[in-house]
């Protein structure tokens, strides 16, 4: 009976090895996982289970070894983070802008395939950036001009982001910053109401 009961007490005390089952598992093993549980949750809107998904694996630098993969997961926690900075949350705001910057690293290195990054993703990225680095007007401005170069135009946010920069350049005193995006809505005619097109000019005139 001794034996038996130092048996057991080795084996549940023997070498780390052995424990090795109970380790999370690695991004290789949970790639496909993540990928196919954000992009159902993304087609659902779901921004609150992803960001659950998000809270979980956060620590690994890369969530896929497929770039495509790789970009829209980085794209899926950015947009999760997103959503949960309205309330002001600072730590969100700084996650968001963490992983819109990585997925344009892998745009601007043309780390995915052209055919599966859509337009509106890059618009997107380049929006969502602009308007959470309006406290420093630089970035701001750099990301905007990033996301023009890539030929962007995002229908359901356009004019209201646009809105968005100007008031936060007029309102640092980066005026001339507020008059190239402001000029550039109207060059790209993208002023669809009475109420969009007084918005405009007020912040031009102001400018």
């Amino acid at each position: 009976m001794g034996k038996k009961s130092r048996r057991n007490k080795k084996n549940n005390g023997g070498p780390l090895r052995k424990r090795l089952d109970a380790v999370p598992p690695t991004a290789a093993t949970a790639a496909a996982n993540i990928f196919k549980a954000v992009t159902r949750l993304m087609q659902a809107l779901k921004y609150d289970e992803i960001f659950k998904v998000e809270s979980k694996y956060r620590h690994l630098d890369t969530f896929s070894d497929d770039p495509n993969h790789n970009l829209l997961i980085l794209y899926a926690f950015a947009s999760a983070n997103y959503t949960n900075s309205a309330a002001e949350d600072e730590i969100c705001m700084d996650r968001a802008i963490h992983y819109y910057e990585r997925a344009k690293e892998r745009i601007d290195a043309n780390d995915y395939d052209h055919r599966q990054a859509s337009v509106t993703l890059k618009a997107e990225i380049g929006t969502h950036l602009a308007a959470l680095k309006g406290r420093d007007m630089e970035k701001a401005i750099s990301s905007h001009r990033w996301s023009l170069e890539n030929c962007v135009r995002h229908e359901d946010s356009a004019m209201s982001y646009v809105i968005l920069l100007s008031s936060n350049f007029n309102r640092f005193e980066k005026f001339e910053y507020a008059i190239e995006v402001l000029k550039g809505a109207m060059a790209m005619d993208m002023i669809e109401t009475v109420e969009e097109e007084v918005e405009v000019e007020t912040y031009l005139i102001e400018a």
